[in-house]
């Protein structure tokens, strides 16, 4: 069993709205470790796999904002390394991740 396949089975034993925290929680570690782009990457990495699969319960409203936030870690995979080196896009990113990640804990109901 591969590393991402044994952690879905885990995270899909959550209930949905424990899913919706778990990723906003990964929306403020990218956040966190937006400087060091080695474990930045693997959050965000880690953070697509969780976008999918809380995607697959959600209403369709949940699901476009899941998608957004699908395409925003797109965009920071394929230009990390200019964001993490230029300050000012560092603190958009950031910005960005927290935003979403309070999205998420309020769509969750955990606000």
């Amino acid at each position: 069993m591969t590393f991402f396949s044994e952690k879905y089975q885990n995270f899909m034993r959550y209930p949905f709205e424990r899913r919706l925290g778990n990723l906003a929680v990964n929306f403020n570690r990218i956040a966190e470790y937006a400087t060091q782009t080695d474990k930045a990457l693997y959050f965000i990495q880690e953070t697509k796999y969780l976008t999918d699969w809380c995607a697959i319960d959600s209403a369709l409203e949940t699901q476009l904002e899941l998608q957004a936030a699908q395409r925003k870690l797109s965009k920071w995979s394929n230009h990390w390394e200019e964001i993490s080196q230029t300050p000012e896009k560092t603190i958009q990113a950031q910005t960005e991740a927290r935003a979403i990640s309070q999205r998420l804990l309020e769509i969750a109901g955990l606000t």
